[in-house]
């Protein structure tokens, strides 16, 4: 299912199910997102390039990237890039304590019905969040 790793394993979870009519529900979010990211900015950016691919219909998604105290220019270019995203996009930053507790504040900022995870040195599928959404939508 959907995503390829650049030097890491990647996490691929989605928590809550969903009635159907929910998931194509008016303009809202369903899917969020949540990147932990760490001294990875060019990673990152091809991460988020990645996501710029996604066949899933991109006023349905967020994506909630996580600086976790990086030091190498991450959270500036993530700044730059946000402006010109084709997709929500908001930008967290923390002090470094690890990518679980970036897991944690990106969930709970969350706004989407779901949740994914995806590790910033992993580049998903297009088809990533078609295919992992389809799975939690009821007859």
């Amino acid at each position: 299912m959907g995503s390829k790793p650049l030097g890491t394993l990647s996490i691929d979870l989605v928590v809550e199910r969903v009635e159907e009519s929910e998931m194509a529900g008016g303009g809202d979010v369903v899917v969020s997102v949540v990147i932990p990211t760490f001294n990875r900015c060019a990673l990152l950016l091809e991460c988020l390039r990645a996501l710029e691919a996604q066949t899933y219909p991109r006023e349905a998604f967020e994506v909630i990237v996580v600086d976790d105290g990086s030091t190498d220019g991450t959270f500036q270019e993530l700044a730059a890039y946000q402006r010109r995203a084709p997709f929500a996009l908001r930008s967290l930053h923390q002090d470094h304590r690890g990518a679980a507790a970036a897991r944690n504040l990106g969930w709970r900022s969350a706004s989407g019905q779901l949740i994914a995870f995806l590790d910033s040195d992993c580049l998903a599928e297009p088809n990533w969040l078609t295919e992992l959404s389809g799975g939690f939508r009821t007859e």
